[in-house]
């Protein structure tokens, strides 16, 4: 099974903008890994006495200027697609315009789009649409761009004095060993939402109507799927929002602002 994800780099972090640290930023994956919006602005009132249906439904059928949309835009899962062209519709709408697809180094990009290769046969299917993926950080789908990154970088520095761009690859490189030396578990769920919906038929009719239409009409239409990195965080206390660079996962287009 193959999901896709567009993302777009805020212009915030593309100038470097202090306040800009800690946001859902494709860039990041190349020495940490992709990183859901909790870390943003998330608190735990937003997830307190809210069950995993709910979570869902708030993620994917928000009302604009609605409490749900407050978690949407806070929320500890990513949305994929299992249709390549909704990776790219979504940044484009992100921008706010028609992308040119210029294609650039992946350390200067603005525009990614990831895949997320699982064969679902092999996972436990936790509930009807949820699986678990347990897997080990390995930067395997990042060193080719890293090692490019540092030979330009060392052209860089010889041409033209500049050391910058090698000690910035320096830098995404000692992240990556880090990473391979990382030998524990990590776990994520991965939701199918139209079936996860449809078996939780019952439930459903407690809840606000308009989220549960608005949640099957977007999930059908853009055959969306969810990432809810579930790693225990080390106080105990919720999980974390962090999706590990992994070998199932990988940057399969990038381009330039």
């Amino acid at each position: 099974m193959k999901l896709y994800r567009g993302d777009v780099v805020p212009a915030k972090v593309v100038h470097s903008s202090p306040d800009s640290k800690g946001r859902t930023f494709a860039k990041q994956f190349w020495s940490d890994g992709l990183m859901a919006k909790y870390i943003d602005g998330g608190t735990t009132d937003l997830l307190a006495k809210k069950d995993r249906l709910q979570l869902v439904l708030e993620h994917v059928g928000y009302v604009p200027d609605s409490s749900p949309q407050k978690l949407a835009y806070h929320s500890p899962m990513l949305s994929l697609s299992a249709i390549p062209d909704c990776a790219f519709r979504y940044m484009e709408h992100r921008s706010g315009r028609s992308l040119s697809r210029t294609p650039c180094q992946p350390l200067e990009a603005s525009y990614f789009v990831w895949e997320l290769d699982v064969d679902l046969t092999q996972l436990p299917e936790q509930k009807p649409g949820e699986y678990l993926l347990v897997y080990e950080a390995d930067p395997v789908n990042c060193a080719c761009a890293i090692d490019d990154e540092i030979a330009r970088g060392v052209e860089e520095e010889a041409n033209t004095g500049n050391a910058d761009p090698l000690l910035s690859a320096i830098g995404y490189a000692l992240s990556q060993a880090n990473v391979a030396a990382d030998q524990t578990e990590h776990y994520a769920l991965i939701i199918d939402v139209v079936r996860y919906l449809d078996a939780h038929s019952a439930e459903l009719a407690g809840r606000d109507g308009q989220l549960v239409a608005n949640t099957y009409e977007r999930a059908t239409r853009d055959s969306e799927w969810l990432l809810y990195p579930c790693d225990p965080m080390t106080d105990g206390h919720g999980v974390s929002a962090k999706f590990w660079m992994n070998r199932h996962l990988k940057a399969v287009a990038w381009f330039r602002r």
